[in-house]
């Protein structure tokens, strides 16, 4: 008998642990690209937002900024109409005007001064005493008014530094005489650290910064205070405020290395832009963010997943693999229960343990249900009882061990032979062989059990001692009929056995049929 043990276990490993590698491989692979995508589009989401609310902040500073020109420019322009108007020919109307500027300082709290200078650039009206007399002629704000006069101009003008060291800004007009030529320029020096407490007012994180820069690309103030970069030209080529320039927008937004500091930023850009205000140079305003530090967040969150799909694969895997092991282990325990249950029902209950075949006991198991199936659907069912012929003459002329080996070659041809499903063969004693073939008619059952009678001829196992040929034969009887109430099992057996008389009497080596 061959060992299925083998063959069932190569089954088991093969089709179904490959199987579920498979599909766990298939499965981690699909859940990568998902957390991967998921974390992409994540990362993104949270760079959309930042750009979103550092252009917000940066409008704050833009809106705010517009306000205190719009102020300062009407507070400028009142200002030259009574300087025109009155003149500062005597003490009174001077003092009226100066008074006037003094108001002007603390009622706008981004004002520093305001300073009114005569043709020559000599202070002539100012909310400072302590700089009256002064003589700015000098300088380039003073300079470049002069050099370009325009009266329904605002200047701009570049941030300087003061005569105590701070940088600053100043908004200008032109003063003109009767004939509107240049007569001298009013301006209002912006306070700092007013401005400073402005772009401090939008940060939400440690580490955002925020700047004022003049339209030429001088750095006017930053937030945190930097000192060493203030009044640094940082309108290079390569420069997010050149790229912003060149895009001739109100507002953008730029990632990557900064000209100042050389660091990693997300920078939004704002262009200040009074409204029917003529302005000889825009300011900008800058609101930005360390992109590390923007993305602290995100990073310990990839690490986190990363860390959390390693484990998961690593557990997949080791569970998958010790699962797997115990099955494979259970698997051969269950195949060698089944081989050992197997083996005792071949040995013990319903195997002939030297032909192989079925015993009598397996037979009439498998004749009762064949009986009952055939009953039921009134088919036919043929016995066949099979006798070696002089088969006592064998065992004594050849010996027992030989008649043994008979005996197996006799039920290896004859069980080769039924090749139907449901045909069945089995050892009925000593020499003698008995077959059940159901649905089968009597002349089918003829030419099977001649084929089997030829075969066995066939086969020319010597016996010289045979009274009916020098070769094993044997005889056979066939009993059929359609199983019913009226008629015993034993009587199909019976029949066959007188049948199997039959073919012996008429000198053996043949079938015969009783009904």
């Amino acid at each position: 008998m061959y060992n299925r043990s083998d063959s069932q276990l190569s089954s088991f490993n093969i089709k179904s642990f490959f199987i579920e590698w498979i599909f766990l491989i298939f499965f981690l692979l699909i859940l990568s690209i998902f957390v991967s995508f998921m974390l992409f589009h994540q990362n993104e989401d949270i760079l959309k937002r930042e750009e979103d609310r550092l252009l917000t902040q940066a409008k704050i500073l833009n809106d705010n900024l517009l306000n205190q020109i719009n102020s300062i420019e009407q507070a400028l322009l009142s200002t030259r109409v009574i300087i025109e108007k009155d003149g500062l020919s005597d003490k009174k109307s001077k003092d009226h005007v100066e008074e006037h500027l003094k108001t002007y300082v603390k009622v706008l709290p981004y004002l520093r001064a305001f300073v009114a200078l005569d043709k020559n650039g000599e202070v002539i009206a100012t909310s400072r005493e302590d700089i009256l007399g002064f003589n700015y002629s000098s300088r380039e704000y003073f300079s470049n008014i002069k050099n370009n006069p325009s009266k329904g101009k605002l200047y701009v003008n570049r941030p300087y530094k003061t005569l105590l060291g701070a940088w600053t800004i100043n908004l200008a007009l032109m003063l003109s005489d009767e004939k509107g030529d240049f007569n001298g320029v009013i301006f209002a020096v912006f306070e700092p650290l007013q401005l400073m407490k402005t772009l401090e007012s939008v940060f939400y994180a440690n580490d955002m910064r925020s700047s004022i820069i003049h339209g030429d690309g001088t750095l006017f103030l930053m937030a945190p205070k930097k000192d060493e970069v203030l009044g640094i030209k940082i309108n290079t080529e390569n420069s997010f405020l050149y790229k912003h320039k060149l895009g001739n927008k109100l507002n953008s937004i730029y990632k990557g290395k900064t000209f100042i500091a050389n660091d990693n930023r997300l920078v939004a850009f704002y262009t200040v832009n009074p409204q029917n205000i003529d302005v000889d140079s825009s300011l900008y305003i800058t609101v930005s963010r360390d992109l590390n530090a923007l993305y602290v967040n995100i990073r310990t969150e990839i690490y986190i997943v990363v860390a959390l799909m390693i484990i998961l694969i690593l557990s997949s895997i080791i569970g998958l693999y010790l699962l797997q092991r115990k099955r494979y282990f259970s698997r051969i325990k269950e195949i060698e229960q089944e081989e050992e249950k197997r083996k005792i029902l071949e040995t013990y209950a319903y195997i002939d343990s030297m032909t192989q075949i079925a015993n009598r006991r397996y037979f009439d198991q498998f004749l009762d249900k064949e009986w009952r199936y055939c009953q039921r659907n009134k088919k036919n069912l043929c016995i066949v009882l099979i006798d070696i012929d002089n088969f006592k003459l064998y065992n004594d002329r050849y010996g027992h061990q030989a008649g043994d080996e008979c005996l197996k070659k006799v039920a290896r041809v004859l069980d080769d032979n039924l090749n139907r499903s449901h045909d069945f063969i089995a050892r009925y004693g000593g020499e003698e062989f008995i077959c059940i073939l159901p649905n089968t008619n009597i002349e089918d059952a003829k030419v099977i059990c001649e084929k089997l009678r030829v075969e066995i001829e066939n086969l020319k196992i010597s016996h010289e001692d045979s009274k009916t040929s020098n070769v094993v034969t044997i005889s056979i009887g066939i009993s059929c009929t359609i199983p019913n109430e009226n008629i015993e099992m034993n009587d199909l057996i019976r029949k066959a056995d007188n049948a199997l008389y039959l073919s012996k009497k008429a000198g053996r080596n043949k079938l015969s049929v009783e009904l």
